[in-house]
């Protein structure tokens, strides 16, 4: 008999305990966010089982892209402008900041897998991150018949960070300058559009919408583009300097898309989130925010919007810059 009760205190000791691990680990808190949609009204809720500050968007574009999965380069075999340690763990702070917010395809492939991915992937729901400073010339050699290039022009997305758009290709022992990369890119014929120094500049004012409504705050241009000199379709989202460079710029290249982000790498966390909130929300060149709402996941947890645009989407998402969950909902 007294083996029996020490059986069951110990069972009962082991159920308490596993309880307390379940009631406060992570995993336990849940959060979904519901969109339904009619003509014209377009109403969301958040079900979650934590209290924390919401933002809602309301955003149409012209219905061209969709990203939906992220490859991103790295490969040490190749020189690169930037350190290899560092790119590995910046993609792998991305890769969490994506999956909380809803962007669970991310991969990261050396540059021969790039190339096979290009001639693989839908063009309006992939997207291609480079975070090394110079390209590969397995993927860019600076000339309209190599595999990003022709991306581009089938439609596809581009995302480039930490370096200047398309002015140096890796080989296996060294980085070289492309002489034309600015046309090549914008069909400008300017060098001094794109800005490539040492030298640190910031911007000021950024467009208060989109700070607001998306929690990004991007100031720094040391790779900026002058997006006033651009031909075709822009979306300019940070800020940007006296000179007139954009420190975050999604714009129209070729028949593509180029979203660049002109920060360093050596940077706050904040700052990479901000970029990832950025592309995870569903921006474009044609984007524009016509709604967004505040509220709370326990109190204020629905509300509803009123569009008749043609194209749109509705970008939910829970925390700051920090976030712990966020979904991206095409309307139409």
């Amino acid at each position: 008999m007294k083996r029996k009760c020490e059986v069951a205190i110990i069972a009962l000791v082991v159920l308490l305990v596993v309880g307390m691990f379940l009631s406060y680990t992570p995993s336990t808190y849940y959060c979904n966010f519901t969109v339904n949609s009619s003509d014209y009204d377009i109403e969301y809720v958040y079900d979650s089982n934590y209290g924390m500050g919401t933002n809602t968007v309301l955003i149409e574009t012209d219905g061209n892209y969709d990203i939906q999965t992220i490859i991103a380069l790295f490969d040490p075999s190749y020189v690169s402008m930037n350190d290899s340690d560092t790119q590995f763990k910046k993609l792998n702070y991305m890769n969490d900041y994506f999956d909380a917010r809803g962007l669970k395809d991310f991969f990261i492939c050396n540059a021969t897998e790039i190339v096979s991915k290009m001639n693989e992937m839908d063009v309006k729901t992939t997207a291609f991150l480079f975070i090394s400073g110079s390209i590969p010339d397995i993927i860019y050699n600076g000339t309209v018949s190599c595999p990003l290039i022709e991306w581009l022009d089938a439609g596809g997305t581009m995302i480039n960070m930490f370096g200047c758009l398309g002015k140096y290709v890796s080989t296996f022992d060294e980085y070289y300058r492309v002489s034309d990369y600015v046309e090549l890119f914008t069909g400008v014929s300017n060098n001094g559009m794109f800005r490539d120094s040492a030298y640190k500049i910031y911007g000021g004012h950024q467009d208060e919408t989109i700070q607001e409504s998306l929690n990004v705050y991007i100031n720094e241009c040391t790779y900026g583009i002058k997006f006033q000199k651009l031909i075709d379709p822009y979306l300019c989202i940070g800020s940007v300097s006296d000179e007139g460079y954009s420190s975050a710029l999604i714009f129209k290249s070729r028949n593509g898309m180029v979203m660049q982000f002109s920060a360093s790498m050596h940077n706050s966390t904040w700052v990479f989130q901000s970029f990832v909130q950025v592309i995870a929300s569903g921006l474009d060149y044609s984007a524009e925010i016509l709604d967004w709402r505040p509220g709370d996941t326990r109190d204020d947890n629905l509300g509803s919007f009123s569009t008749d645009a043609e194209h749109c989407h509705v970008y939910g998402y829970v925390g700051d810059t920090d976030q712990t969950y966020a979904e991206k909902v095409i309307i139409r």
